[in-house]
């Protein structure tokens, strides 16, 4: 009887181990699924046109690309870029940006700028408006020198977001480069964007 116990103990761990050893073959471990995506990964279709314009056109300069990837870095930080929009004010918003805006933020059209000049005052009394009480003099000029302090006003990132003033920039830049004139408006302007930016990703 002990014999036949014992077989049949042989017998069943025998038949275990072939499970086990056919299971192996016949059932590999499958892959991991694929991750699903997140808010990081996805990117709506107007922040992918509007960096294919800022950075699409050649000859404005190093300190335009640091503006760019800065806007990127402050894009996606804020998280506006895969979740909302705040507005910017539109009080003496030049007619070319609100002409873009009117054409969905088109990445191809360009505007005709015939006079540059005009344009910057146009730009600048926008981009003064802009900007928090404390950097502004009496007569709502700008002070340039003035960079510390709080910034809030203008976070607004999202579609209709401080992209703006970069598509006015970015206008501004290309009549600039095709018409051949070195604008030191354009540069300060731009330089200055750059501070702003960097101090709300700080």
């Amino acid at each position: 009887m002990q014999k036949l116990d014992r077989a049949h103990t042989a017998a069943t761990a025998t038949i275990a181990a072939s499970i086990s050893v056919q299971s192996s073959v016949l059932l590999p471990l499958l892959p991991p699924a694929p991750s699903a995506p997140t808010s990081s990964t996805i990117k709506p279709d107007w922040f992918i046109a509007a960096v294919a314009m800022l950075e699409g056109e050649k000859g404005l300069g190093p300190t335009w690309g640091k503006l760019v990837k800065v806007w990127i870095t402050f894009e996606g930080r804020d998280g506006a870029v895969y979740k909302g929009t705040r507005k910017l004010l539109t009080t003496h918003q030049p007619d070319v940006i609100k002409a873009w805006i009117g054409r969905a933020q088109s990445s191809t059209w360009r505007p005709v700028i015939l006079d540059t000049s005009a344009y910057e005052a146009e730009f600048m009394l926008w981009w003064a408006a802009l900007q928090p009480s404390w950097r502004k003099s009496g007569d709502g000029s700008l002070i340039f020198s003035k960079v510390v302090g709080d910034w809030e006003v203008l976070r607004r990132p999202g579609v209709n977001g401080m992209l703006s003033v970069l598509a006015g920039l970015f206008f501004w830049g290309v009549a600039l480069r095709d018409s051949g004139i070195v604008c030191k408006g354009w540069n300060r302007a731009v330089s200055d964007c750059l501070v702003v930016l960097s101090s709300l990703i700080a």
